[in-house]
């Protein structure tokens, strides 16, 4: 067999003339449509989301939908009102009243250990004398001291400020401790006034009288008494050596203190401060021994300290006993936190924290935990020693593992709640008691696409929606097969749905889907190398487009024989050959099989 190569040109026609040999031809006919949608307001992204509304909530815009519980939209006119300026919910309020008020006194006892890391803040006041310089001795190793080594790095005195008016300039209310100075520990220092430290003492504040002279309970040493290893008498103002009690910071065996001349009478200063005052007071040993500072407890308020003025005088020997006795009086002292105005209730009802958090309870959540973080977040260690309120009707009950206050009403005040009602505390301060329950409501929305003759038909479910005053049924929108973007849209307060072309949308409208509708006609190959001419079935029969066969890519005349040779041994299976072989004959194709 014989190949001719063409050498023909492949051009393109409109229409086929004599001779031509069709290859191939184009379609421009096709016409394609496609469209993406894309959702655009996400009602809620959590699910189906039901709030119930209480009495009193804030609404910030009146034309809100709030749904009753069968889902049907309330009427807004009837329940919302204006209080204090604010619209709010005053729906199905069948009583309304205020509730037992009391604040609460709450003195605690602090049991700390001590630690570097964690701050101790005081604030240290002084009353001296003009020719005195207490203030000024402390400054010296205050000021700036934890960084200079004078005393414990995380003590602050005074918020650090390293002036002597920090000492004189001070709020009682704010006071750790008063330092007093006393000619006869008695009266204040060049005056005829008695020092009231009680009043000091009421407050939490802890006084230190700085004296010299305390008749009959301060015992000096005479310097006859105290001898070297030879024998000879020493001077009393040479320093002596005492072991702490208690030590906080230091742990030497002895701590040293200068210009100091005796020690007090425990028993007797006890004494006297018992037969003066009702109050409870007990002795504290700072020392072991004799005690160069004296110590009382005022118990349930605060300490009483009476000390030489020579302690402060050599404040930077003595710099050591003062860190420690500072310490003592913050991890071994009192603490008292006034909270604010408190509810209570007879019976159990539901507080209002916020739309998505509340709790059922009869009186006001007091944590004595967070009361002490506002004071001073390093008080962690401590015990209750007393809580007082300002309502005879209110007692304190006690201390919940939580660290909550519980108080109890002596009697019962509220009115009687009506069978079917529910209670609840209200952000308004009143307690009501109401029937009618509302919700705001979410819900998610889902659509379906199905593609008909012209139109796409857009099925969108039904939308309930507080946040955009939306109740609407599910409904089926119909987008044309037209180029274009459109918009399927809400309307606040309105059930229907909109179409909207994007050209013809505007902030009234709350834009739920955008559809963009993309036609375009394309063109098409047809290949005609193949059986039946290449046309698809959608088109009428052309016997213009005849079959042809080739080989690698070029034709064959249109007439043409072929001689296929075979092994003889093959010829047993000429059947089966002819049968596969005629599978791939041509029309006006003739094939010789010959075996050899």
């Amino acid at each position: 067999m014989k190949i001719y190569p063409s050498f023909s040109k492949i051009e393109e026609r409109q229409s086929l003339v004599d001779g031509d040999i069709p290859i191939a031809y184009v379609s421009v006919e096709n016409r394609e449509i496609n469209m993406n949608v894309e959702k655009i307001t996400q009602i809620t992204d959590q699910g189906d989301i039901t709030e119930p509304v209480y009495p009193y909530t804030p609404v910030q815009d009146t034309n809100e939908y709030l749904f009753d519980e069968a889902g049907t939209v309330a009427d807004n006119t009837t329940f919302i009102e204006k209080v204090n300026g604010v619209n709010v919910i005053k729906a199905g309020i069948v009583k309304e009243f205020t509730p037992e008020r009391f604040k609460a006194s709450v003195t605690v006892k602090k049991n700390m250990d001590f630690d570097i890391t964690k701050a101790v803040n005081l604030r240290i006041g002084v009353i001296e004398s003009s020719m005195s310089s207490i203030a000024k001795n402390l400054v010296s190793i205050t000021g700036d001291g934890g960084r200079r080594g004078m005393i414990p790095a995380n003590m602050r005195i005074n918020n650090e400020d390293t002036s002597i008016d920090s000492f004189y300039d001070f709020n009682e209310s704010e006071l750790d401790l008063l330092i007093i100075e006393s000619h006869d520990g008695v009266h204040y220092a060049e005056t005829n006034e008695v020092i009231d430290f009680e009043h000091f003492l009421h407050q939490h504040i802890n006084v230190l009288i700085a004296t010299n002279e305390m008749q009959d309970i301060f015992e000096k040493v005479s310097a006859q008494e105290i001898f070297d290893d030879e024998g000879f008498a020493l001077d009393m103002q040479e320093p002596f050596n005492y072991v702490i009690q208690e030590p906080f910071c230091y742990k030497e065996e002895f701590i040293t203190l200068d210009k100091i001349t005796g020690y007090w009478y425990m028993n007797e200063l006890l004494a006297k401060l018992r037969g003066t005052s009702n109050d409870i007071y007990q002795p504290r040993y700072l020392f072991v021994d004799n005690q160069p500072v004296g110590a009382i407890e005022n118990v349930g308020n605060a300490f009483l300290l009476f000390s030489e003025k020579g302690i402060f005088e050599a404040a930077l020997a003595n710099r050591q006993f003062i860190s420690e006795m500072l310490l003592y009086i913050y991890y071994r002292g009192y603490k008292n936190i006034q909270t604010e105005t408190n509810w209570i209730a007879d019976e159990t009802i539901s507080m209002l924290y916020s739309p998505k958090n509340y709790y059922m309870d009869n009186q006001s959540v007091i944590n004595i935990v967070k009361l002490l973080t506002k004071v001073d977040p390093y008080i962690t260690a401590f015990t209750i020693h007393g809580v007082e309120t300002d309502n005879s009707n209110v007692k304190y009950l006690s201390r919940t593992l939580e660290g909550n206050l519980r108080f109890a009403k002596l009697s019962p005040t509220d009115p009687t709640r009506q069978k079917g009602t529910t209670s609840i505390y209200t952000r308004n301060g009143s307690i009501v008691h109401y029937k009618e329950k509302l919700y705001r409501r979410e819900t998610s929305y889902n659509y379906r696409v199905q593609e008909m003759a012209s139109t796409y038909e857009v099925t969108v479910d039904a939308i309930k929606s507080s946040k955009y005053s939306l109740d609407t049924m599910a409904q089926v929108a119909n987008v044309p097969k037209q180029n274009g973007t459109y918009l399927i849209c809400a309307k606040p307060m309105i059930k229907e749905l909109f179409i909207l072309r994007q050209a013809d949308f505007s902030d009234d409208y709350i834009p739920l889907l955008r559809l963009d509708v993309v036609e375009k006609n394309t063109r098409k190959l047809f290949d005609a190398f193949v059986p039946g001419g290449g046309l698809p079935v959608q088109y009428d029969d052309d016997y213009n487009y005849l079959d042809i066969a080739s080989i690698e890519g070029r034709p064959y005349r249109i007439s043409s024989g072929v001689v296929i040779k075979l092994p003889r041994q093959l010829e047993e299976y000429d059947k089966e050959i002819r049968s596969e072989i005629e599978k791939h004959q041509s029309s006006g194709e003739i094939i010789k099989i010959k075996y050899e």
